[in-house]
């Protein structure tokens, strides 16, 4: 065993020691939230419930009233529109606003039982107008308004359906008797995405429309269909959607881009707080209009809830919108039109108690330390497996220009079932199985039947809509199974498998859902 010596100079320091207050710069910054009543004591702002709010390029505030139209202009200066020129009578009433492409404005109105799509310019001048029919003692009041790219109009009423009014004026309704895929004639809202396609919230569920046609319906809340009451729909930046929903026992749901928000049992269960409006402000955030105030939701912070307690004494919040400046504006029921602002505040840290240490003068000290060193002999002897690995080739097939491995599966496109059908709509994906199988006769295969997501198993109805489901996949495969045989496949070469909705593809319920499944059992 080896010894070494360690000379070891040890540098004793002394110190002198000053203590004293400093104040530093460092602040600590909050976030205080104001709010101010513009329309209060103002001349010219008419009393009664906002609708609607929408906020042009120019920062107009265009506010849509119970008793007319109002232009809250970045000056402060207010104009209304309530029968003091030739065509306000048509806007007495004013349910709900949107700009179009050209910065034009759409209005939904009521007068006198008139129900009326009204265009002004982006001064407020009267451009045209355009009633909507009644019948059937329904009410057709508008509830929501939107413009396509191609300058249509879609409007959302009360119990009259949905109505499309084209460029050049012609009418087309959209309800139960048009489409029995269409779960109801009360529509709640409508909002037209970048791509065109029309989303519509009604009393029992939401669907879409494309290209004039209707395309898809969703289980918002997963509760299954026809239990929905979704009631309002706006657009996050990069085009998902943000949908308020009431479930069958009236439990309030937020659900953006297929995610459900966590809400606190003060605003789900509260009988005070109900759903108003729902507004996606360009930073994401999430503001629900209710009741009691305002909520605001974002996805990295615990939901904020301004009422009352926060400086906001209202009645109820019925709109809302954001100007250029992101400040949000609140239409509230009976208290005119409010700004919520919000400011940051610098408050500067208490004084802090500082030790200044300065060096006085270093004393040497020198030592000597024995230290043992073992001596430690390490012998390893590495051995290599000779480990042969076969490659093992996985049967394989071409399919629809798409290579499929034995054992696996692949959704069939251009099979179409009507919503709660088995019925074919499209066989052409079902025909490129009868081909596929044709040219490949060693070919076995599974056929698998899947349907919209099943209910919670907390739903009230779970074990009804999970047998409706499975049943209905059942039948969905079994109308494919036929399709094949009756064209010459072999039954023998076909399994058949039904899983209702316990497979879903995505947690909304869509047309990505409902499908029949191929897998390759056998390749020769």
């Amino acid at each position: 065993m080896k010894q070494n010596s360690l000379f070891i100079t040890l540098v004793l320091l002394l110190f002198s020691v000053t203590v004293f207050a400093q104040n530093t710069e460092i602040a600590e910054v909050i976030e205080k939230v104001e709010f101010r009543n513009i329309s209060k004591n103002r001349t010219g702002f008419p009393e009664g419930q906002i609708n609607s709010i929408a906020i042009d390029q120019n920062d107009t505030k265009w506010v849509a009233t119970e008793n007319g139209l109002v232009a809250f202009y970045a000056d402060s200066t207010v104009r209304t529109f309530n029968r003091a020129g030739k065509y306000d009578s048509l806007i007495d009433k004013v349910s709900s606003i949107r700009f179009d492409d050209k910065g034009t404005i759409w209005l939904g109105t009521f007068s006198n039982d008139i129900v009326s799509v009204v265009n002004l310019d982006a001064y407020g001048e009267y451009i045209w107008h355009t009633e909507i029919p009644t019948f059937s003692n329904k009410s057709f009041y508008i509830n929501s308004i939107d413009v396509d790219s191609k300058g249509g109009k879609w409007i959302a009423t009360a119990e009259g359906g949905l109505w499309h009014i084209a460029a050049n004026n012609k009418k087309t309704l959209y309800n139960r008797e048009s489409d029995p895929n269409i779960p109801s004639d009360r529509i709640n809202a409508v909002t037209v995405d970048n791509d065109d396609v029309v989303w519509v919230g009604t009393s029992a569920g939401m669907f879409n429309i494309k290209n004039g046609k209707f395309k898809d319906a969703f289980d918002v809340t997963n509760s299954g269909y026809g239990y929905d009451n979704v009631l309002h729909i706006d657009l996050k930046p990069d085009g998902n959607l943000c949908v308020t929903a009431l479930n069958s026992k009236g439990k309030q749901f937020l659900v953006c881009n297929q995610e459900m928000f966590r809400m606190s049992k003060r605003v789900t269960k509260s009988r005070n707080f109900r759903f108003n409006d729902v507004l996606v402000t360009p930073n994401e955030n999430v503001w629900i209009a209710g009741n009691d105030g305002v909520v605001k939701f974002s996805r990295d912070e615990v939901p904020i809830f301004y009422n009352q307690d926060s400086g906001l004494v209202v009645s109820a919040v019925t709109a809302l919108a954001y100007d250029i400046n992101n400040d949000i504006w609140l239409g509230t029921s009976e208290d005119g039109l409010f700004k919520m602002q919000f400011k940051t505040i610098e408050i500067p840290k208490e004084a802090e108690i500082v030790a200044v240490v300065e060096e006085v003068k270093p004393v040497e000290l020198e030592t000597k330390i024995e230290v043992e060193e073992p001596e430690i002999k390490l012998e390893t002897e590495i051995v290599k497996p000779n480990i042969e690995i076969a490659k093992i080739e996985v049967p394989k097939v071409i399919f629809n220009k798409k290579e499929i491995k034995k054992g696996e599966a692949i959704s069939l496109e251009n099979i179409e079932f009507n919503i709660k059908s088995y019925s074919l709509n499209n066989a052409e994906g079902v025909q490129a199985l009868v081909d596929f199988m044709k040219e490949n006769p060693k070919v076995r295969i599974e056929i698998s039947g899947h349907t919209d997501k099943d209910p919670h198993p907390s739903h009230p109805s779970y074990a009804r809509i999970a047998k409706q489901q499975l049943d209905l996949s059942r039948q969905r495969v079994e109308t494919v199974y036929k399709y094949l045989t009756d064209r010459g496949i072999d039954p023998s070469r076909i399994e058949k498998k039904a899983y209702g909705g316990t497979k879903p593809l995505v947690k909304f319920n869509s047309a990505e859902n409902r499908r029949v499944e191929m897998k390759i059992l056998e390749v020769e």
